[in-house]
């Protein structure tokens, strides 16, 4: 067995200071649900007969993935609507729409009107081997081998039928000249922030630095109120901390080197934290260790 490590999807890294993206392009960073739809190939489909699928609840397929390679229930007009082909993109509504109140449609097993709303930000179409890489996609939630002739096996039902492609927009990329002008006026709109892609290199289903993500974050203090133990890696030490800024509890776990989280955390002491934005009910979203 390969144990080459992958993810389901391509993900984002942090731009670094001495890392020159004068070639990269500049698109919009969405506040909505990563998704992947796989041409249609699956739809109707077992869970358990689909070689990338989560198992780890029982279902069927729409063809519409998760990043963690759950089924995503859309109505079946809305599908009807997605091309015949493999596309990486991202569930949205508009600017306005929280990432809370997107889920709580998109989150449905038997879905409703509120998906007339929803469209498919297409980042990339993506060919099928690229996605097929053989590898082992390991995480806190899910682990799962992928083997490269199984997809490409499902892969090769697609008729070729393009759909008629009504809930998609390909999401507009502009030279990296622009990302100044392009980040202010994107925030100005109520927008999260900015993407940067290497046109020069292909999707691959890795954390990379084909793709950078930028958004500006926020700082805040906040209570430790409980020290949470780790587990797997971490057992024996802080796994998180729980703590409580503006009435609300909530827990911490990213952000910390292996030496933080050997030592000593003081229940009552206040620790700097950044994060992206708060929930509808105020709680900080990706919240994690300021340092």
């Amino acid at each position: 067995m390969n144990s080459m490590h992958r993810e389901f999807l391509q993900l984002a890294q942090m731009p670094k200071a001495d890392k020159d993206y004068s070639s990269y392009q500049v698109s919009e960073k969405f506040n909505g649900q990563r998704a992947m739809w796989d041409g249609g190939c699956t739809r109707g489909e077992p869970l358990n007969n689909v070689p990338w699928a989560n198992t780890s609840k029982s279902g069927v397929s729409t063809g519409l993935w998760s990043r963690y390679g759950r089924p995503i229930y859309a109505p079946a007009w809305w599908l009807d609507e997605m091309p015949g082909y493999w596309c990486d993109g991202e569930l949205w509504v508009n600017r306005k729409t929280s990432l809370q109140d997107l889920r709580s449609t998109t989150a449905r097993l038997i879905p409703d009107d509120r998906w007339c709303g929803v469209l498919y930000m297409v980042f990339q179409r993506i060919q099928p081997e690229w996605f097929a890489e053989t590898g082992l996609i390991k995480n806190p939630i899910w682990t799962k081998f992928i083997e490269y002739d199984a997809v490409m096996k499902w892969a090769s039902r697609i008729t070729g039928h393009l759909g008629s492609n009504k809930r998609c927009i390909k999401v507009q990329q502009y030279p990296y000249s622009s990302k100044d002008s392009f980040m202010e006026n994107v925030l100005e709109s109520g927008g999260e922030g900015i993407m940067l892609t290497d046109p020069s290199r292909l999707w691959s289903p890795h954390r990379t630095d084909r793709l950078i993500k930028i958004k500006p974050e926020k700082q805040a203090t906040a209570t430790i109120i409980e020290v949470i133990p780790g587990k797997g890696r971490h057992r024996g030490r802080m796994g998180a901390l729980k703590m409580r800024w503006k009435g609300l509890t909530f827990n911490i776990g990213t952000g910390f080197t292996d030496e933080d989280r050997e030592r000593t955390w003081s229940i009552g002491s206040t620790l700097l934290f950044t994060y992206r934005d708060v929930t509808n009910s105020g709680k900080p979203i990706e919240a994690r260790y300021g340092r």
